[in-house]
């Protein structure tokens, strides 16, 4: 059985037995430091072995650092916080592009601190999956079944705090720029808070200052924290062909003209409107909350609509933010040219009706 790492023990006389020989249910009169663990040891006994994690202990609190873990559950949380990444950017699949812009409230939102939770939790179940260990008694079903305190609540902590850091990082991209993000001195503090009500920040404005509600999204400073958060800056997602299929164009006729995603555009959206809210404020750093999560949700829900009952502008708006954040970044323009290139190769306007041969026919085509 692996190694289960325990509180500091203190230290015995040579003479006497570090480990008192008391009868397994008898655990109420051991010491608690050894009641804990034989407690843990008879939980670990039940599970496969590999299933087993290290823990420590914070303010009576079970935690696990990734370094005590053995190199199995290792992969596994690193696998986790890549998929919970994905989830926290991309949405939940089950809730991507949603069919009705009424059921907004089955999104969870990556902002408040049981949202994240939630996510992370979600990508450990997928990580344990993907990687085959489903089976009975194996990690995938101890993390649906198993002991909470310690075990699923601890490694989803530790999933949700490094998603948390990333998101931080992203945010903190994004209120490096605020200065050149907002179209007025930031100083100006009654026009910043009607700014930042009603999500004004998604609007662009007239030349008579007032605000063009025709157009949401359809403006520089969300475009462009967009491109802070998620392409520039230490948060920025490297371009690759497993992160190009979330970027697709929402037009059939038009699959080359790529789009962000709604979710992507509503978490940058909610982080500005985090920041602005924070320069308001008198208090500093605000926590995401339940009421960040609503914010979100309602980013998602008018693009959506946008979506279902505008699709034309939708795409357009879309695309647009897609070139505006990628086009000042040759890793993704290169990415973006090989797909291009390898689609210009196939003659679409003269296909053939048919491929020509049959199953173990030789064709000199086929370089047989």
């Amino acid at each position: 059985m692996a190694h289960t790492a325990g509180p500091i023990l203190p230290k015995f006389d040579e003479e006497e037995d570090v480990k008192p020989k008391i009868a397994p249910d008898s655990l109420d009169n051991l010491p608690q430091y050894h009641r804990r663990q034989a407690e843990l040891d008879r939980e670990n006994a039940k599970w496969n072995p590999q299933t087993v994690i290290a823990l420590a202990y914070r303010n009576n609190v079970s935690v696990v650092k990734m370094k005590d873990q053995t190199a199995l559950i290792q992969s596994i949380l690193h696998k986790s916080i890549e998929i919970g990444f994905g989830f926290m950017v991309f949405g939940l699949p089950e809730t991507r592009r949603l069919p009705t812009y009424q059921n907004v409230s089955a999104v969870t939102p990556p902002m408040s601190s049981e949202s994240l939770s939630h996510i992370a939790y979600l990508a450990l179940l997928e990580a344990a999956d993907r990687l085959g260990y489903g089976g009975p008694l194996n990690i995938l079903e101890r993390l649906r079944e198993g002991e909470t305190s310690t075990y699923k609540r601890p490694l989803t902590d530790l999933v949700a705090d490094r998603l948390k850091k990333r998101r931080t990082t992203m945010k903190q991209s994004i209120a490096s720029h605020i200065r050149q993000l907002v179209p007025f001195p930031i100083s100006k503090t009654t026009e910043l808070l009607t700014f930042s009500q009603r999500g004004n920040y998604t609007f662009p404005r007239k030349p008579d200052g007032k605000y063009n509600y025709k157009k949401p999204f359809a403006v520089k400073v969300i475009w462009n924290a967009v491109s802070f958060a998620f392409f520039d800056g230490e948060g920025a997602i490297t371009p690759s062909d497993a992160v190009l299929k979330y970027f697709v164009s929402s037009d059939p006729n038009v699959p080359r003209e790529r789009e962000v995603p709604a979710e992507m555009v509503a978490m940058a959206s909610t982080m500005l409107h985090g920041i602005l809210q924070e320069h308001v404020s008198t208090h500093g750093s605000l926590p995401y909350t339940s009421a960040t999560d609503s914010i979100y949700r309602g980013h998602i829900q008018i693009l959506t609509r946008l979506r279902l009952n505008e699709p034309k502008f939708y795409h357009t708006l879309m695309h647009q933010i897609f070139c505006y954040a990628t086009t000042e970044y040759e890793a993704w323009s290169q990415l973006l040219r090989a797909h291009d290139e390898m689609m210009d190769q196939v003659d679409w306007d003269n296909m053939a009706s048919d491929p020509g041969s049959k199953c173990g026919d030789e064709n000199e085509e086929q370089g047989n």
